[in-house]
């Protein structure tokens, strides 16, 4: 897997990039994160199947369990439980900012 590759992309994102990827339709803007939303789909897929190939214990699994699998490691409840955990939600912007409102996080 190409991790290193991804960070260094990641780390070239210009900060008009990282808004679009953090706003939310209902903030009402000119940009928001749909596009990015689905193309971060297309990369969560990629990583679950280049996962799925490299464990051992799937090695013997026919292709519809491999893709039933696939498709439960990126459903949304799923995910969403993972960024809650993580506590991503906290970056997501769901309305405009609002000067007297906003404070850094940490």
């Amino acid at each position: 897997c190409n991790f290193p590759i991804l960070g260094q992309c990641l780390s070239e994102l210009s900060i008009e990039s990282v808004m679009e990827a953090l706003t939310a339709k209902s903030c009402c803007l000119d940009v928001t994160y749909d596009r990015l939303e689905w193309l971060g789909d297309a990369v969560l897929k990629l990583l679950h199947t280049d996962s799925l190939l490299k464990w051992e214990h799937t090695s013997y699994l026919h292709e519809g369990y491999l893709t039933m699998i696939r498709s439960e490691m990126g459903c949304n409840d799923h995910l969403k439980d993972i960024t809650k955990a993580a506590g991503f939600e906290r970056f997501i912007l769901l309305k405009p900012l609002n000067r007297a409102e906003w404070c850094p996080f940490g």
